[in-house]
């Protein structure tokens, strides 16, 4: 008996009518018509069992799930149930002659089990919690200026070990647990597609974040050549020159329009020296009242200069980029908060 509906097609009215899915709710979902669904259906029930088995493997169920329901009007939780259902649930819906004793039944959860069940999922949504801040990194100048101490100035840094605080052997088996059911669900490209998720927010963000380490230590070098003097740590007492603000206030405000237009202004100050504020904090201290307006004017220069350089363009590019690939996987991951459910399965007892 020849199929006049094709494979793909087939395949998903019976998944999705497997899923209890009304004639109406299929026609919608996939812009067919119900005589597409009769037609598909009636091949179902009347042709020999072996051919209709024949088009139900596992690989070919999850391509439909990954291809062509992932992109439809469906609900997070029922693409999950869609994802778990075998050929043997699609034969034995639509089969008088499906061999029952084929069937593998599992026992439903008991009291005890169902409650693990669900305790295991609102931990991994507090992991999911946790994902979408690590999504909004501080890569501010006071961020970058501890990486550059860290570093002694010498060589490039990987977000994987720079971003994630540590972590302790339980959060490590949650995070996990959180990648297998990523893996195993319709959103295994939060983890695995290199070209979005994850793998690409990684390398973006890395990129981003060494250009701002250069940027910051740019700015640090043409500061001292302009005046003369070394950026100073700003706790410490005494110091002569520049402080870590005079730098770290033009980065911010080049690239975050932070710290924009703000007023200078000198102040006499312990050890007889004079300081010169830039708002709320001093950028130099100096012995020589008269050696403030240099500083101003450096100050000033610098900071036109890069507003207008192409790091900082290039940089502002990179961000727009991280943020743009971060909003598609932290809208995946708000939606699994509301719907208090994790899709997929990993190796918890009562993952189920």
């Amino acid at each position: 008996m020849e199929n006049p509906v094709s494979w793909e097609k087939t395949r998903s009215i019976a998944i999705l009518r497997t899923l209890d899915k009304t004639y109406y709710d299929v026609a919608n979902i996939l812009n067919i018509s119900g005589s597409t669904i009769s037609s598909a259906e009636n091949w179902l029930i009347r042709a020999p069992f072996d051919e209709v088995k024949a088009v139900f493997t596992v690989d070919k169920l999850q391509k439909v799930v990954n291809e062509v329901l992932t992109d439809k009007d469906i609900h997070p939780t029922e693409l999950v149930s869609a994802a778990r259902l075998t050929p043997d649930d699609i034969l034995e819906h639509y089969r008088k002659d499906y061999p029952k004793h084929e069937k593998k039944t599992l026992e439903p959860f008991g009291a005890v089990e169902s409650t693990l069940h669900q305790e295991h999922h609102v931990v991994i949504l507090k992991l999911v919690e946790r994902l979408i801040t690590d999504l909004k990194p501080d890569l501010s100048a006071p961020y970058i200026r501890r990486l550059i101490d860290s570093k002694k100035g010498k060589g490039d840094v990987q977000v994987d070990y720079v971003l994630k605080p540590d972590e302790n052997t339980e959060v490590q088996i949650v995070r996990g647990y959180l990648e297998q059911h990523f893996n195993s669900s319709p959103y295994r490209w939060v983890m695995n597609d290199k070209d979005r998720g994850m793998i690409k927010w990684t390398r973006i963000v890395n990129d981003e974040l060494n250009r701002r380490i250069k940027l910051l230590r740019s700015i640090d070098r043409e500061a001292t050549r302009k005046t003369g003097f070394t950026i100073n740590n700003p706790n410490s007492t005494g110091y002569i020159g520049l402080s870590y603000w005079f730098s770290d206030s033009i980065f911010d405000s080049v690239l975050e329009n932070l710290y924009c237009n703000l007023d200078y202004k000198v102040e006499a100050i312990e050890n007889r020296l004079f300081g010169l504020r830039y708002g709320a904090a001093f950028i130099a201290q100096t012995e020589r009242e008269e050696e403030i307006p240099e500083y101003e004017d450096s100050h000033k220069q610098l900071m036109a200069r890069y507003e207008k350089s192409k790091t900082v363009k290039a940089i502002k590019r990179r961000k727009k980029e991280r943020n743009t690939t971060a909003k598609e996987t932290t809208d995946v991951l708000h939606r699994l908060l509301v719907d208090k459910h994790v899709p997929g399965k990993c190796d918890y007892e009562f993952c189920g």
